[in-house]
């Protein structure tokens, strides 16, 4: 994320010494930091620019009233300086509703510390230059040091400040956007952004130089006086009058002994133990997300396996009706007694071996062999055997003839299956045959057939 910094301070005839806003124009202006110079109706150069504010100040200023607004604004690492000017000159533009006032910007970005931290210093005369159908001339347009009810009257809101950090949050996304890069400026704190990271404070060239070299750093309680600020601004407690003063007890209540330096470090200490709370709290977030998504997917097989063992269930339960259906249209049609089919067991014919239910309608469906002799009724009968009930009445013929043409059918089967067994072994007197002889034996018509023949359904033959 790109750093966003914009801060408004002024300078006032009655808060500053005389001539303090023309020596900030020079300052901003030198030629050892600044590298390029943006101005409407403020000359180029220090030494132009403090004489031209130094005569404003004297001559269109009121006693009490505002010389110039100070704007400092963080530019983004991710853009080329002709992008932060194009972006500076777009900002400049609709804060001063078209250049109707006099500025100049003054971009720092040239050597030292000021590659890694570029900035520029803006300095803003709010008062029109000339008169037209929407401004007098002298009249404020940027309107910092106006009240909320100007403010509003002029669309700038309640607070012209935030009016011009939220400007240039937009305009500096645009320009990244367009600039082809992710990153983006957010004016609001951290604590507003979700961030739990403290802020540091700003420690200065001076006391950074301090720091360097071990020399002692004192702090010292300062006595701060500011202009009364008729729009109600400042808090309650400074507008006591034209002038209002505060005393700021940096010794005992803000460094507490510490030096900036030593605060930040404690800062930056504190935000790492943050950091890595963060990441063990993420990374414990990630594994309760992962689990539970495990969890889901368990559940979800489990109801397939359920939804598939009920279907496997009911795919059985309708092949069983059908194969019951069958059979009993089978029964009906042949008029074999039903009550063997209902248990699924297998049943004992006389003069036969155990034999599947479904065998038995096979041998039921086979024709009767013309040749069969009726059985002599004084022959002694074999006793009744497993479920098959024992009839009072002599057996009609045609359930004999049915009986023995089952009997040919087993004997027919029973051969075939003993001369196939003799074709599979080879005769020790065989002739061994050549390659050409046996590809004329595997490419005989007939020999399809016989091998279709031994296992075809005894029941055709």
């Amino acid at each position: 994320m790109a750093i966003y910094h914009l801060n408004v301070s002024s300078v006032g005839r009655k808060t500053q010494a005389a001539g303090t806003a023309g020596a900030h124009a020079r300052y901003i202006m030198r030629e050892e930091a600044c590298s390029e110079i943006l101005a409407n109706q403020i000359p180029h150069g220090g030494n132009e620019a403090r004489r031209w504010l130094n005569h404003e100040e004297n001559h269109n200023t009121r006693v009490n009233g505002r010389v110039i607004s100070k704007v400092r604004v963080a530019l983004p690492l991710e853009l080329t300086h002709a992008q932060n000017v194009a972006a500076i000159r777009e900002l400049m533009d609709e804060l001063t509703d078209g250049n109707r006032v006099p500025w100049a910007a003054a971009f720092h970005d040239k050597e030292g510390n000021d590659v890694s931290n570029p900035h520029v210093h803006i300095v803003i005369r709010d008062r029109a230059i000339s008169s037209d159908e929407k401004y007098r001339e002298g009249q404020r347009v940027v309107m910092f040091s106006a009240n909320k009810e100007q403010c509003r009257k002029a669309g700038r809101g309640d607070n012209p400040v935030e009016f011009a950090r939220k400007l240039w949050e937009e305009i500096g996304n645009k320009h990244l956007e367009r600039a082809g890069h992710q990153s983006v400026l957010d004016r609001r704190t951290l604590q507003a952004q979700n961030v739990d990271r403290k802020p540091t404070i700003h420690e200065g060239q001076a006391a950074q130089a301090k720091e360097k070299k071990s020399e002692p750093l004192t702090s010292q309680d300062r006595e701060v006086s500011t202009a009364f600020n008729s729009g109600g601004n400042l808090p309650e407690a400074y507008q006591t009058g034209d002038q209002a003063t505060r005393r700021l007890n940096y010794a005992s209540e803000i460094d507490q002994g510490r030096t900036r330096a030593a605060y930040n470090n404690e800062i930056r200490a504190e935000n790492e133990r943050r950091r890595l709370r963060a990441i063990e709290l993420a990374r414990q977030l990630a594994q309760q997300r992962r689990d539970a998504q495990q969890a889901r997917l368990d559940a979800e097989i489990e109801r397939h396996q359920a939804r598939l063992s009920a279907q496997s269930a009911q795919h059985e339960a309708e092949a069983r009706r059908a194969q019951d259906q069958r059979a009993q249209e089978l029964r009906d049609r042949l008029g074999v007694d039903p009550t063997p089919a209902l248990d699924f067991e297998e049943v004992s014919v006389p003069g036969a071996p155990p034999e599947p239910l479904t065998q038995r309608f096979f041998d039921a469906a086979a024709p009767p062999d013309p040749e069969a002799q009726p059985p002599d009724p004084a022959a002694p009968q074999a006793p009744a055997q497993g479920r098959q009930r024992q009839e009072a009445e002599p057996e009609p013929a045609w359930r004999r003839d049915l009986a023995k043409a089952a009997r040919s059918a087993r004997e027919r089967a029973a051969r075939d299956r003993d001369r196939d067994r003799d074709d599979d072994r080879e005769p020790p007197s065989r002739p061994v045959l050549t390659n050409a002889a046996a590809n004329e034996a595997r490419r005989s018509p007939l020999r399809p057939f016989k091998r279709l023949a031994r296992y075809q359904n005894p029941l055709a033959l």
